[in-house]
């Protein structure tokens, strides 16, 4: 009699332990499809912030375009080119992995002509090796089928010593030929009598002030001496500046 109580008492208790077990499943798959629920709106938030993310960085991208083009249509024929990285480039440029660089297109007057500077920072022909080459080209703009062709006017190229610029010392300007330590300019008068072909009107566009450029450039192969860009200040922080002056006779 004792041993066949025994079995059903143990029995009863087991059976009244399963509703409590039961309890704790059903709570523990609850949690745990809420944390799979979780788990997936995290990611749908990361993978929509991503998106976000990636949408600003173009419109700043765009917004830094627009703002970058207004200042080069605004700058009245003034403009300042900044060369950076400027030991690699010339490196480059020895090597002839980068022998030319090209100035964004900049514009005479908002409605005015637009033109760009190409310079080889190892020279070209004869001074390769001994002289900076610089030279303008003029480029596709959107309003060429306003201008008088070819263009006509002045065009000044200064490559700024920057150092004596930085020391608040008054610096002259002297020709490429001339002693260095001072601001180096040329200019080029384009006169109507002055046929070149690198004055006229830009034939190779890709259409609607696409940033088609002239293939005809006209400057200076004399520039300015590699020894003295180098040495004698007008490189700073790993950089040099060169300045266009362009005025238009007709615009």
């Amino acid at each position: 009699m004792m041993n066949l109580g025994v079995p059903g008492i143990s029995g009863r208790r087991r059976r009244s332990l399963s509703p409590c077990r039961s309890s704790e499943v059903e709570t523990r798959t609850e949690f745990e499809n809420k944390f799979v629920k979780i788990e997936h709106l995290v990611r749908e938030l990361m993978v929509k912030m991503e998106f976000q993310n990636s949408q600003m960085k173009s419109l700043n991208s765009k917004m830094s375009q627009i703002h970058d083009d207004q200042l080069l249509r605004n700058c009245n024929g003034v403009f300042y080119w900044k060369i950076n990285d400027f030991d690699r480039l010339r490196r480059e440029a020895v090597t002839g992995e980068t022998p030319v660089l090209n100035s964004p297109g900049f514009y005479t007057s908002p409605w005015g002509y637009r033109l760009s500077i190409r310079a080889n920072l190892n020279g070209v022909d004869d001074v390769i090796g001994s002289y900076v080459s610089l030279f303008i080209h003029m480029m596709e703009g959107e309003n060429d089928h306003l201008l008088t062709w070819p263009f006509t006017g002045t065009i000044s190229m200064t490559l700024v010593n920057q150092r004596q610029h930085s020391l608040g010392m008054t610096t002259s300007t002297t020709t490429a030929t001339s002693s260095a330590n001072f601001d180096i300019s040329e200019k080029i008068e384009v006169g109507k009598r002055r046929n070149l072909e690198a004055f006229k009107r830009c034939n190779n566009a890709n259409g609607g002030g696409g940033g088609g450029r002239n293939d005809k450039g006209y400057g200076f192969v004399y520039f300015c001496p590699i020894r003295s860009v180098q040495t004698d200040g007008f490189v700073m922080n790993d950089s040099i500046l060169v300045k266009i002056q362009a005025t238009s006779c007709t615009t």
